[in-house]
């Protein structure tokens, strides 16, 4: 067989062969390549060698062109040196951190400093790689020489064991988590600690300048020279520059097209990271740039025993290694697909001499994992072999940019994808002897690596295997990571030491402590009630006939005159034809008849299937005829049942002596006892069916556990059809507690339920949270002693956690438990008694079982989850239902077998988690997880910190809106009792103080009430369907960029991404940008564009992270520097262009008190996505503004009709509030439609202002400055209080030296005042627009200060002028939250003011802030918001 005969077999059978030098290089599918086609490639060599020389022109000798004129020129960083240059920046998550490594060597304790320095500066002359500059830019560079290549050392041969040990960590603590700067110089350390047994080197390397396999060669080297100064080493005659430039140009070939399609079909198919639990308080912002290291070695017979039964089994022991990581993974992960990191050694043989070179070589694969469909750990690891292999094998295109991709396609977020990292490096490199005795493994090392939280890296190099953690401090749960740790290297001894690890499918036990805390926690064994449901009841009735049992509005019922009426109704259910096992419906309200329904068919040997009356007829009827009903039992005739169902009257029936009433059993415990219908997904009701036996159960254990006994009373609040009530009728009652009954028709009222507590003494309180929540309300208004309730049973939904503490205020002596379950399990199966509430919780917890029940915590494969994993809830145990009603299909989805122990569960659809005490803490619904841009939000969360402000008395948050972008968070609060007013933007700060941006509501509504189910839940679909959120816009044309800032942005980008200039909209990594192109960018921009030239790389950076467009980018900067937009019709025109390009009528914002825009820069930026958007501005600050505001409003509002605009929505703030309604007034006049009319925080004021110091002062708060850096007192209070009493001999007008005039405790500010005034006028106010300008430089210089500063001080005087007549439109006032104002002194009621002239409807909204930072960058989203919520209610 010939060379061309071989290649055409090879192709055919799916091997792929190419050369790497004088190398074949082979992939073939498992099995391809036989021994004898290994034996003819092996034959055929020389020929292939030949053959394809043309093929390999893609390859080394095309690509490398060594350049040694240019060895000191820039060239550009790798993907991953750029990847990680970027991502230490602070302004990512998890930055902070460079990747980078400590080590300490051990060498002899006569280790001779100078010659250990001569051997190094003999290294650093022979690489260029050690006189490499890594520069912010995104370059690096080669330096001739270096100043400074010093190994600081230190001699503490003489000292003593404290001091040595001081000195080492003191070393450690500085160059352990060193960040080596950029720009500066090599980004690498050495120092030396020579000491009495040893001497340390102390290693700190930037894995931008060195990789792991460079670092060894260089220690290698260096021993060598410290032994050998003149020793020979080989020969490098090439460059990592020139590697750099020729890995570049494979970009052009068509081996890095193909790797490119690999990766970019699989690209949207890629799952994201690892779900791993993360801390209460973890904050990705703030997380402790700090690493700690957990470390162990696999003794070499353990590994070499792992290595033969991997290769038995076709797995080489790197994949055996990472299969095991990733089981741990996937393991403590709440998704089984998830990515991986794997940092590959990736020096390819573009040059003979490129194993000799320095650098970083290092390249990045994205390993997806996925073990969704389970098979046993060797299927597994083959599998994930696979994947590996087919990943590496198209390694041209990095994992750096397959993650540039994702985010291009998915949003930045998507893309940090990698925080777990596998760094292997097993069978690479030796275990060489030190020529200088260096120890082989470091006495101690640790790594850091940015947005990276963990980094497995393992090795063989020095015999066994070396295994190390590096994981960031602050992400996770304490005590986790090491139980992870743990299970990895007990996992690792397990398949070196049995055959079975490899073929389990679930090899990875949970750790021990946790599972026997399960067991413990699960082991509820007990005695079961071998009875009926109601036998226990009907037992007590016998004996004790004369006893009250039941109580409602009517009077009495004693448990004779129960059971005997109920025995009526049975005989009268059995004349009818009832046998039993008959389905029989309840359609009874809650009443004593209700009682004696149920009872009677019990008695009947019936199963009762309550109807609840208060739904619609037509789902009544569906619930009985779909159950197969022949029977109901009513109160009288006037309660209709479906054709074809008998009714059986209650009211009427004559009760059976008891004596009479036969003792047998009509129906075995295992037999069905209710029915109970709760909704479906498809809208038909689920029918569940219990039996006798596992409702007693949980009714028995609830008595037993509680101590319930004959001297309780029981308030029964549930309806009949929510399953509470089965506990209501036959828990207490069966021991001789009385049922209390509350009026059908009060069945909402708390007040109702009050007297009722009180006057018949109720013990026990069974309920969902919000019922119990109402009482407590109510008691705040109307306190009333309930010292008899001594138990309160809540489930059914969240419990607040403000409500422990609620309760204990009013019913001290109640003890409140918390239980869980579901219908599905005879009403409960867990509890948890509320001692306390932690500060951290966000939930109540959901306890543990009930007797003879049993929880578990389940990943897909029906594994137990470790503490803290999400999983998927299923109950066990005697309370478990026989099923659906008539619904095999759906029975057979949610009750299943376990496949390893038997055991029959209950999937509950809910999902949890186990907590380090056993507990359970219930997360929410499986299928309802909710995502507020892009981030999975946990509403409970977010309730919690709403419900810990002291005016929140009961808080839902819901998540509003169709689409999943339109989403958005919408609360609902009713304050609390006695705490003082709360407004909606108080609260909305409170909660923006303490959650991330996406966790923060978009809207507070105050509410008196929550709307409930029947069953007393919180109805949040009648919740959502009282608000609306406002759809997002239909998708626009690509808009070009604005002349000015946005124009020369745009053609900087084009320059450093190349093409055509981009739209306006369009995102910086959408169009091919990167973190090296950001860098770049960046750079220009501060360069070139003189707006930006004031703002640091960093928070530039940051800017364009946070923007992305040039929209955005501009706006950002129009911010920061510009002050007022361009002018639309040159310098004489008022009215300007903001943006805006979608529907709706043209929005007018009027400028403020400096005629100017610039306090509403941050507000433009919010408002400028939506309808159009134009400002009004004072055309030329320094001619003579008309003296009245209504003078000038009419001006604005010519200028307004001539350019067209008919249709507008006015918004004025500060001094332009004023401006704004008469605008309005003027434009209405006109015949345009005001569409409405917003004022933020403005208002007329009070009095003139003629002490000029004062009009200075409101000048210096409005540009932004602090008055006490400008002279003015430090104390604005007290500057209010001394406006005050200026104004009490003159309260019209502040007459000139007045405040300087003022003694006594206002002394100090009266002696700034003098100090001031002292002062020659002009010259003190050019001070102050010097200082001004100097502060922010993008004011626009003094000059232009100086005329906002005249035309702020026209504006005071008009407004203190201004005496408005009514408006006849509505107005919507936006209204701060913080104390501060414009002017300080008295302050009227600024809403009073908007009342007293608008003759419509004045809407007050509370926005976060003071007057002044109302509408700064981090609120302005909340006044937009408004805006935007009160234009849509208007319409």
């Amino acid at each position: 067989m010939n060379a061309r005969e071989l290649l055409e077999e090879f192709a055919g059978a799916g091997i792929r062969l190419w050369r790497e030098d004088q190398q074949l290089r082979f992939r073939a599918p498992r099995g391809a390549m036989t021994d004898h086609r290994l034996a003819a490639l092996r034959s055929c060599k020389a020929e292939l060698l030949a053959t394809m020389a043309d093929t390999a022109a893609e390859g080394p000798g095309a690509v490398w062109q060594a350049d040694p004129e240019a060895a000191a020129e820039p060239f550009p960083l790798t993907d991953i040196q750029s990847a990680y240059l970027f991502g230490r920046n602070s302004a990512f998550d998890y930055g902070g951190v460079s990747c980078h490594l400590y080590e300490e060597l051990e060498y002899p304790a006569d280790l001779d400093p100078a010659r250990l320095q001569q051997a190094w500066d003999g290294l650093v002359r022979r690489h260029g790689t050690l006189r490499t500059v890594i520069r912010p830019d995104g370059t690096q560079r080669v330096l001739p020489e270096l100043p400074d290549t010093r190994i600081e050392f230190t001699d503490l041969r003489t000292a003593s064991g404290d001091a040595v040990d001081e000195a080492i960590s003191g070393v450690r603590d500085a160059m352990s988590h060193q960040v080596h700067p950029a720009g500066e110089r090599p980004m690498y350390e050495l120092r030396l600690t020579l000491l009495p047994e040893r001497s340390v080197l102390h290693v700190s390397v930037d894995f931008m300048a060195l990789d792991w396999l460079s670092m060894q060669r260089v220690l290698s080297e260096l021993d060598r020279r410290y032994q050998q100064p003149d020793c020979d080493l080989p020969e490098v005659d090439a460059t990592f520059r020139d590697y750099v430039l020729a890995e570049r140009r494979l970009r052009d070939t068509e081996q890095y097209a193909r790797d490119r399609e690999y990766w970019w079909q699989r690209i949207d198919e890629l799952p994201g990271a690892p779900a791993l639990p993360l801390r209460d308080d973890h904050d990705p912002a703030t997380a402790p740039p700090r690493f700690r290291r957990l470390t162990t070695t696999v003794h070499d017979r353990v590994w070499q025993a792992l290595k033969a039964r991997a290769a038995e089994r076709g797995i080489t022991p790197a994949n055996a290694v990472l299969s095991a990581y990733a089981e741990t993974i996937a393991r403590w992960s709440g998704t089984e697909r998830f990515c991986l990191g794997l940092p590959v050694l990736n020096r390819m043989p573009l040059h003979p001499h490129v194993d000799r070179l320095l650098g970083d070589f290092t390249s990045l694969s994205v390993l997806a994992v996925d073990f969704e469909q389970r098979a046993n750990f060797v299927e597994r690891a083959r599998a994930l072999g696979e994947r590996v292999f087919d990943d590496l094998d198209h390694r041209l295109f990095s994992g750096v940019e397959v993650l540039r991709e994702v985010s291009r396609r998915r949003g930045r977020e998507a893309a940090a994808m990698l925080p777990v990292v596998f760094t292997g490096s097993i069978g690479v490199g030796g275990t060489e002897v030190s020529a200088a005795g260096r120890k082989t493994r470091p006495a101690y090392g640790i790594s850091q690596t940015p947005q990276v939280w963990i980094d497995c890296q393992v090795g063989d190099q020095f015999g066994g295997l070396d295994m190390n953690w590096d994981v960031r401090e602050g992400i996770f749960p304490d005590g986790m990571v090491d139980d992870m740790f743990a299970a990895f290297v007990d996992l690792l001894h397990q398949l070196a030491e049995h055959d079975e690890p490899w073929e389990d499918a679930a090899p990875q036990p949970l750790p021990a402590e946790q599972r026997d805390r399960r067991a413990a926690v699960n082991a509820t064994e007990a005695p079961e009630p071998d009875c009926l449901l109601h036998e226990p009841l009907v037992a007590y009735a016998r004996e004790h006939p004369d006893r009250v049992a039941v109580v409602d509005a009517a009077g009495t019922l004693t448990y004779g005159q129960w059971l005997g009426r109920a025995a009526g109704v049975a005989e009268r259910l059995r004349e009818a034809g009832c046998r039993p096992g008959d389905f029989v419906g309840v359609l009874i309200d809650k009443c004593r008849d209700q009682a004696v329904g149920v009872l009677g068919v019990l008695l009947a040997g019936g199963v009762y299937v309550p109807v609840d009356l208060g739904q619609p007829a037509a789902r009544r009827d569906r619930i009985l005829t779909g159950s197969g009903a022949r029977f109901a039992v009513v109160t009288d005739a006037g309660t209709g049942a479906p054709p074809g169902i008998r009714a059986v009257e209650v009211a009427g029936v004559p009760p059976v002596p008891v004596a009479e009433i036969p003792a047998g059993r009509q129906v075995d415990p295992g037999e069905l006892a209710y029915v109970m219908h709760t909704s479906g997904s498809t809208g038909v009701p689920k029918g569940v069916m219990i039996s006798h036996h596992a409702a007693a159960n949980t009714v028995h254990d609830i008595n037993q556990r509680f101590g319930v006994n004959d001297s309780d009373r029981v308030l029964g609040l549930a309806a009949l059809s929510f399953d509470l009530s089965v506990y209501d009728l036959f828990g207490p009652p069966a021991l001789g507690a009385t049922l209390v009954l509350p009026d059908p028709t009060r069945r909402g009222d708390p007040s109702h339920w009050a007297e009722m507590v009180a006057e018949h003494g109720v013990t026990l309180w069974n309920s969902v949270p919000a019922q119990l929540q109402m009482l407590m309300h109510y008691l705040d208004t109307e306190p009333t002693e309930l010292a008899d309730l001594r138990l309160a049973l809540l489930s059914g939904d969240w419990i607040p956690l403000s409500l422990p503490d609620h309760a204990g205020r009013h019913v001290p002596a109640a003890e409140l438990v918390s239980l869980g379950g579901a219908t599905e399990a005879s009403i409960w199966s867990n509890y948890h008694r509320i001692e306390t509430v932690e500060p951290h919780w966000r939930s109540i917890p959901y306890g543990v079982p009930l007797a003879n029940q049993r929880f578990h915590v389940l990943d897909s494969a029906l594994r137990d989850r470790p503490d803290l994993v999400v999983g998927e809830l299923y109950i066990a145990g005697t309370g478990l239902a026989t099923g659906y009603l008539n619904d095999p299909e759906r029975t057979g989805e949610r009750f299943i077998r376990h496949p390893a122990t038997g055991e029959r569960l209950y999937r509950t659809g809910d999902l949890g988690r186990y907590l380090p005490t056993g507990e359970i803490e219930f997360l929410g619904r499986a299928d309802q997880q909710i995502k507020i841009r892009g981030h999975r939000v946990e509403l409970g969360e977010i309730e919690s910190v709403l419900g810990d402000h002291p005016a929140v008395g009961t808080c839902v948050v819901l998540a509003a809106g169709g689409a999943a972008f339109e989403q958005a968070l919408i609360a609902f609060v009713i304050p609390a009792q006695h705490s003082g007013e709360v407004t909606a933007g108080e609260l909305i700060g409170w909660v923006a103080d303490r959650l991330p941006g996406h966790m923060v509501p978009a809207r507070v509504r105050i509410v008196d009430a929550l709307p409930l189910t029947p069953n007393g839940k919180v109805d949040r679909k009648r919740l959502l369907e009282s608000t609306s959120v406002p759809s997002a816009p239909p998708p626009e044309r690509a808009e070009p960029p604005r002349p000015g800032v946005e124009q020369r942005i745009a053609e900087l980008w084009a320059e450093v991404l190349g093409g055509r200039l981009p739209s306006r909209d369009q995102g910086f990594f959408d169009a091919g940008g990167n973190s090296l192109l950001a860098a770049q960018f960046v750079g220009q921009v501060r360069e070139r564009i003189p707006e930006a030239a004031p703002v640091t790389f960093d928070v530039l950076l940051r800017a364009l992270l946070d923007t992305q467009t040039v929209a955005g980018l501009g706006k950002w900067l129009e911010s920061e520097a510009t002050p007022a937009p361009e002018s639309l019709a040159g310098p004489t025109s008022a009215l300007v262009q903001l943006g805006g390009s979608g529907q709706g009528p043209v929005r007018l914002l009027v400028h403020g008190g400096t005629g100017t825009l610039a306090e509403q820069q941050a507000l433009i930026g919010e408002l400028a996505a939506g309808p159009p958007l134009f400002g009004l501005v004072l055309p030329a600050p320094d001619s003579a503004a008309p003296v009245g505001l209504e003078e000038l409003a009419a001006g604005y509002a010519r200028e307004v009709l001539a350019a067209g605009f008919d249709e507008v929505e006015i918004i004025g703030y500060c001094l332009g509030g004023p401006i704004a309604l008469e605008l309005a007034r003027a434009l209405s006049e006109a015949n345009a439609v005001v569409r409405g009319l917003t004022i933020v925080s403005g208002h007329r004021i009070p009095h003139l202002l003629q002490d000029e110091l004062v009009v200075d002062y409101a000048f210096a708060r409005t540009m932004g400055a602090d008055p006490a850096a400008l002279g003015w007192p430090a104390d604005e209070a007290a500057v209010g209080r001394a406006v005050a009493a200026a104004l009490t001999g003159s309260p019209d007008a502040l007459a000139p030296g007045a405040i300087a005039a003022l003694a006594g405790e206002l002394e100090p500010v009266a002696r700034r005042f003098r100090e001031l005034g002292q002062q020659d006028t002009a010259e003190r106010r050019a001070e102050l627009h010097r200082a001004l300008a100097d502060s922010a430089p993008g004011k626009g210089g003094s000059a232009r200060i100086a005329l906002m500063h005249k035309a702020f001080t026209r504006f005071i005087e008009a407004a203190a002028h201004y005496r408005p007549e009514p408006y006849a439109g509505d107005v919507t006032f936006l209204r701060p939250v913080e104390p501060a104002h414009l002017v300080p002194g008295p302050q009227e009621d600024t809403a009073l003011f908007w009342r007293e002239v608008c003759l419509g409807d004045v809407t007050v909204v509370d926005i976060p802030g003071d007057h002044f930072s109302c509408l700064h960058p981090q609120h302005a989203p909340r006044v937009a918001e408004a805006i935007a919520t009160s234009a849509l209610e208007r319409r």
